[in-house]
């Protein structure tokens, strides 16, 4: 299932995906922790795995890339708390609101 966006993901959208862009937008935005600032290779190499993976995936419904980076970064030692708290509020309620609606009418739709 797609997840609704947060900021953490929309933050993670605008670099195109390259773990240098990466590293800068969440240093920029202050995301990192000291450990992630003070060993840039190991960030790197986290997000180069899992760019890897989610290349060798097969094509199915689920977690975008995204998601799956965010993922990454939640269980890793380099997201700050503030990255934490990006991740955990919706970027727009709103939003959220309206894709939950949309996901009861296709599913209202496939039970007819």
């Amino acid at each position: 299932m797609v997840l609704p966006p947060t900021g953490l993901t929309t933050l993670l959208g605008a670099t195109a995906l390259e773990p240098d862009a990466i590293f800068v937008a969440l240093r920029d935005h202050g995301c990192l922790t000291g450990a992630a600032r003070d060993s840039p290779q190991a960030l790197n190499d986290l997000l180069t795995r899992v760019l890897a993976a989610e290349r060798e995936r097969p094509a199915m419904p689920g977690p975008s890339t995204t998601d799956m980076i965010a993922r990454a970064l939640r269980d890793s030692i380099f997201l700050s708390e503030k990255g934490r708290r990006l991740d955990v509020n919706p970027l727009r309620p709103q939003w959220t609101s309206r894709w939950r609606k949309l996901l009861e009418r296709l599913r209202n739709h496939r039970t007819r």
